[in-house]
């Protein structure tokens, strides 16, 4: 979809740019010309030829139009023939392969264009050989690697060329048009460059028309998977389009794509506004295509935000000659959008008559893969709400045939293998896709940094030329500055001819000396700049590393949860069992550490509030208590390093795990309390209490089960105290001392006695 959403951009700004520089009112003026007795020769065949150009390039395809410019390029020749202007005869040839092409005579209008090339290379109308080099990148294909190499290297001969004209507007399209060729290469740099040029460009004209650039900087970041700024330029194109008038389909096209950009950024209650107003336009203009793919994207995010009723009412409101199954390959968007609706509402009957409708129309139209690709999933959707679990291999197979090579479809892939091989007992095969899935998030979590790195590193680029140009205009206003102090004492008085020299002496050394402060001044600031950036680069670094520890210290214990969690599928002991359910609570406890810690902004410390709530939820989940059992937090804020958060959070398991499993039995209700205050001394007290039946009195002295022992061996870890008491129910304290407060005073302790 990248390269067709880029292919209109290209072919629609490259016929807005022609249409603007042969308009009705530049064609009346070279009628002026023509028509003149006191023409010059060489005027006369340029405002013969360029008519030619404008009868080509109007709208529409007709012979009216092409016999005209026949008539005026004959004209043209017939001049020539005493005049043998090889540049005349250049742009010529330049007009008539662009009228061959227009008659669809692609191979001789190449041709023809080839030869314009090498009469016009060596003359001095720079716009003309432009024009031509411009005109023959427009043959080759963008979407082979080789042609678009060759296409990159015409335009670039052509931007060369218009920069050496007069013509701003094209030298400014023809950098916008290499700024997106550019794109097609993955070459985010050079066109980022090329699109700030062509930006200065027409703004150094006013030119306002600025859409199509904003729509390839959003194109470009997109791409870059900086999604907010392509939101951002997206944004900027839209406005743009609309101050200026625009209705067309270039409207629908940025509609479209910022709807998109609001449903990856998480917002698809706006993309839903952006695709609707796409809609409206791709109606106005009865384009099929476009209806039935904006229609299937609104109905699709319906169905993801539960708003089955709009969807419905979408499809009944649709003009229904949309609807009429034909020779048209875009029926395949309704039959996929019906499929996804009965799929959603849970009327399995109806899907499958959808989805078999969808089979047979492929057999006989082409259907696009990215849509294949989603119509496979629903089908794996469907077949395990049905409990057809045989077939789901089968299409989950199909998704990888129309997607290959996509780490995110690849995720998804085994993410259903997994799903799949855990519903029938397959826990061998479930470990293996589950593993190949973390092997694959751990990839694109690496290649998200690379990105990262190479969008900073353009952003570097841009702002290092910036403040090349800002020092260099620095320079010139100094040099300006001496100047005019210069020719200030050259008009003094003869009578004080002496006393000025001698003052302008002073001056200059004066200048010199301040002059060379400022030069050193310079070189300690660049040698200051560098080692910020360098400790700033060595920071990042050891920043990443640590993100990148506790990201693969929580892969691994998820591992170990699954294999524990495959284990217990062999076990017949009941007793074993729960132990290893034991051990899983124990083990997501400290992965949940790890988690919070390479997910937020501090890498050092893990907010307590947070956590304890997150695992007093997996926990009550786990056990699966309903609304039996009511969990209540009293946190006070306190954030803790992994030193301290680790045994805490296993005694915290401990604790509710006991009150969940012993305090409630049967069908009992209750709740259960967790308590975090600060005491006097920088000390915190931990509670853990519950109000069901308790433990008798004894048993508390006695206990020597494992959990108990945890609990009891991982306060003295903490340097803590640990009791237990038996009132209106088990209450479970651990005092303990916050180690950094401890740090810090120990460290205020060393400066006093310094």
């Amino acid at each position: 979809m990248k390269k067709l959403f880029i292919a209109i951009g290209l072919v629609f700004s490259m016929l807005i740019t022609v249409a603007q520089e042969n308009s009705k009112r530049v064609a009346d003026s070279l009628l002026n010309v023509v028509n003149k007795n006191s023409s010059t020769v060489a005027g006369r065949m340029h405002a013969l030829t360029a008519l030619a150009e404008y009868q080509v390039l109007k709208p529409g395809e007709f012979k009216a139009d092409f016999d005209t410019a026949e008539n005026y390029l004959r004209q043209v020749e017939s001049i020539n023939r005493n005049s043998k202007s090889s540049e005349a005869d250049g742009y010529l040839l330049y007009v008539r392969s662009m009228l061959a092409k227009e008659r669809g005579q692609r191979e001789k209008g190449k041709e023809i264009v080839k030869i314009a090339i090498d009469r016009l290379k060596n003359g001095n109308n720079k716009s003309y050989f432009a024009k031509a080099n411009f005109e023959l990148a427009t043959y080759y294909d963008y979407t082979q690697a080789d042609q678009l190499t060759e296409m990159i290297r015409l335009v670039e001969i052509a931007v060369a060329a218009f920069r050496q004209t007069t013509n701003v507007e094209r030298y400014a399209y023809s950098l916008q048009f290499l700024g997106d060729l550019y794109l097609n290469q993955n070459d985010f740099l050079k066109s980022r460059e090329a699109l700030d040029s062509s930006l200065a460009a027409y703004n150094s004209i006013q030119y306002q028309n600025l859409s199509g650039v904003y729509t390839l900087y959003g194109t470009l970041f997109r791409l870059m998977r900086n999604h907010r700024q392509a939101l951002k330029y997206s944004l900027m194109a839209m406005k743009n389009a609309e101050s200026m008038g625009d209705t067309s389909m270039l409207l629908c096209q940025i509609y479209n794509t910022i709807g998109n950009l609001y449903v990856v950024v998480k917002d698809p209650e706006n993309g839903l506004v952006y695709f609707d107003k796409a809609l409206r336009v791709a109606l106005q203009y009865r384009d099929t295509t476009s209806v039935l793919v904006l229609m299937c994207n609104i109905v699709s995010n319906q169905l993801s935000l539960k708003k089955y009723s709009e969807a419905i009412g979408l499809i009944s409101s649709m003009p229904q000659g949309y609807f009429v199954a034909s020779n048209n390959d875009n029926y395949s968007f309704v039959l996929f959008t019906n499929f996804n609706i009965q799929l959603k509402l849970g009327n399995y009957e109806k899907a499958r008559k959808f989805s078999s409708e969808f089979i047979e129309f492929g057999k006989k139209h082409n259907i696009d893969a990215g849509l294949l690709y989603n119509f496979n999933n629903l089908m794996v959707h469907l077949f395990f709400a049905t409990r057809q679990y045989s077939r789901i291999d089968d299409y989950i197979s199909k998704m990888e045939k129309y997607r290959p090579g996509s780490a995110i479809s690849q995720m998804d892939t085994y993410r259903l293998r997994f799903r799949k091989d855990t519903t029938v007992g397959n826990y061998r095969s479930a470990i293996s896709n589950i593993l190949r899935y973390i092997q694959i998030d751990d990839s694109v979590f690496n290649e998200t940094n690379t990105r990262q790195r190479k969008e900073l590193e353009v952003e570097y680029e841009t702002i290092k030329k910036e403040d090349s140009i800002q020092l260099k205009n620095k320079d010139i206003l100094l040099l300006t500055q001496k100047n005019k102090l210069q020719q200030i004492n050259l008009t003094q008085d003869r009578l004080y001819k002496n006393i000025a020299i001698a003052g302008g002496c002073l001056l200059a050394i004066i200048l010199s000396l301040v002059y060379r402060q400022y030069r050193q001044k310079q070189k300690n600031n660049t040698v200051i700049t560098r080692k910020n950036e360098q400790l700033q680069h060595y920071l990042d670094e050891k920043e990443w590393l640590l993100k990148e520890i506790h990201h693969r210290v929580k892969n691994n214990l998820q591992i170990v949860m699954s294999l524990l969690n495959s284990q217990s599928a062999y076990i017949d002991n009941e007793p074993a069992r729960k132990a290893i359910h034991d051990s899983q609570h124990r083990v997501y406890a400290m992965s949940l550490i790890h988690q919070k810690l390479y997910g937020g902004e501090n890498l050092a410390a893990v907010s307590l509030p947070v956590y304890i709530r997150e695992l007093g939820t997996y926990l009550a989940e786990s056990f699966d208590t309903g609304n039996r059992i009511h969990i209540v937090y009293d946190i006070a804020p306190l954030e803790l390093d992994v030193g301290q958060a680790v045994p805490l959070g296993l005694i915290l398991n401990e604790a509710i795990t006991n009150a969940i499993k012993y305090a409630f039995p049967g069908e009992m209700t209750g709740t259960i309390t967790i308590s975090l205050v600060s005491l006097p001394i920088h000390q915190y007290l931990l509670s853990v209490s519950d109000n069901g039946v308790g433990m008798p009195a004894p048993s508390i002295a006695r206990t020597g089960s494992l959990g108990m022992s945890l609990m009891q061996g991982l306060t003295v870890d903490l340097d803590g105290r640990f009791s237990i008491e038996h009132k209106n129910g088990t209450t479970i304290r651990i005092t303990f001392t916050h180690e950094r407060t401890i740090d810090h005073l120990r460290s205020m302790q060393v400066v006093s006695s310094n």
